[in-house]
């Protein structure tokens, strides 16, 4: 039953939890996290901590316009942690990491459709802050202050990548 999500605790050892209730009743259909965002001052130095002394895997290197930032992908168990430095300002990482430093920033979800995440922060007052093909960012100022990512996009090699 769709309805029972939250009155069920896998962790209790309740053998009917449906782990899929989220892609195959909520609107958002999202698989889970894509990644978790720290922001830094210096990505050599976080990457050198994320990778030699945590003992992560550097998965992917990029920079993204949407968020104005250079990125390092690193795989830590099954999470993806994305390690970010602002390359301009006047984005809200630039802002958060000027305000708070060195400190975790955003959360990423996997979702299946874009357009449809979309639609459905829209009927709930949540606003979007910025978009790209494959991401969107909704506005903190709708979501009690939280960066919240939603995207189509799989991080190479991390645990989503072409699993749905």
């Amino acid at each position: 039953e769709g309805s029972k999500v939250g009155s069920l605790d896998p962790r209790l050892g309740e053998s009917d939890f449906d782990a899929t209730w989220w892609m195959a009743n909520h609107p958002v259909k999202t698989p889970g996290l894509a990644y978790t965002t720290v922001l830094t001052k210096d990505l050599g130095r976080a990457t050198g901590v994320f990778e030699g002394v945590l003992g992560g895997q550097v998965l992917d290197k990029s920079s993204s316009d949407l968020t104005g930032t250079d990125d390092v992908y690193v795989l830590l168990g099954d999470t993806v942690v994305q390690l970010s430095t602002p390359n301009r300002s006047g984005t809200v990482a630039a802002a958060d990491l000027e305000a708070n430093g060195e400190i975790h920033h955003a959360a990423t979800f996997r979702v299946l459709d874009l357009d449809a995440t979309a639609d459905y922060f829209r009927s709930k007052d949540i606003a979007t802050l910025a978009r790209d093909e494959h991401t969107l960012i909704t506005d903190p100022a709708t979501t009690h202050g939280v960066v919240f990512r939603w995207t189509t996009w799989d991080v190479p090699g991390g645990p989503r990548d072409g699993a749905l």
